[in-house]
């Protein structure tokens, strides 16, 4: 594909919500801070993408030195603790999110953590069984994982290949949904296809 073709999808706020609030209050995951909470949402949006030829949130995925980083999420979790936010946000996704999300200061932790403060069952009818079971996987493999603990995973191919290729004056760069199938071992090179042909097609009936 050309470089203007770069594969995008649509953010699914509601989607991420429940993530969030079914991860932060997940038995296995722990210490459920902003770099914990985006590190996760990236695993399970990539393990589902290579699966199913489409993600789970429609992220736009940014390399910083740090990880692989979905940038409107990012910015919401960091608007509900008080923190610097980088791109412009939704008000009524922030004051969403500050309802489901209660943000505890822990003495000695560098970010804020998070925990439900609503019920978890309604937000999850936003997700379908298979996006569900992805997340399952994730906080069940990497929920109690540190920050460091989870370097590799979250600095794969993709994020290798946009970070080696940003201008040296930058801080980060956009990865690429297709890199994200290089070097998986479960890949599917049909769900590549899929999310190819999904892209073209969309762009089509969008004219652009």
């Amino acid at each position: 594909m050309a470089e203007d073709e770069r594969v995008r999808f649509d953010y699914d706020f509601d989607k991420a919500l429940a993530a969030l609030v079914f991860l932060a209050g997940h038995p296995k995951v722990t210490n459920f801070d902003k770099k914990k909470a985006i590190s996760l949402l990236f695993l399970a949006d990539k393990a589902h993408l290579v699966r199913y030829g489409e993600p789970i949130f429609g992220e736009e995925y940014d390399a910083l030195e740090y990880g692989s980083v979905p940038e409107k999420t990012l910015d919401i979790l960091n608007a509900v603790s008080g923190e610097k936010v980088w791109v412009k946000v939704d008000k009524g996704q922030v004051a969403r999110a500050a309802q489901a999300l209660k943000v505890l200061r822990i003495a000695g932790h560098e970010h804020p953590v998070f925990k439900p403060q609503m019920p978890v069952e309604p937000y999850l009818m936003s997700l379908s069984e298979l996006e569900f079971g992805i997340l399952e996987r994730v906080a069940q493999r990497y929920g109690n994982k540190t920050f460091k603990q989870l370097r590799d995973p979250i600095h794969p191919y993709a994020w290798e290949k946009a970070w080696q290729s940003k201008p040296a004056a930058r801080q980060s760069a956009k990865m690429d949904y297709l890199d994200f199938f290089e070097g998986d071992e479960e890949a599917d090179a049909a769900a590549r296809e899929k999310m190819i042909e999904d892209f073209r097609f969309r762009r089509a009936l969008s004219g652009s």
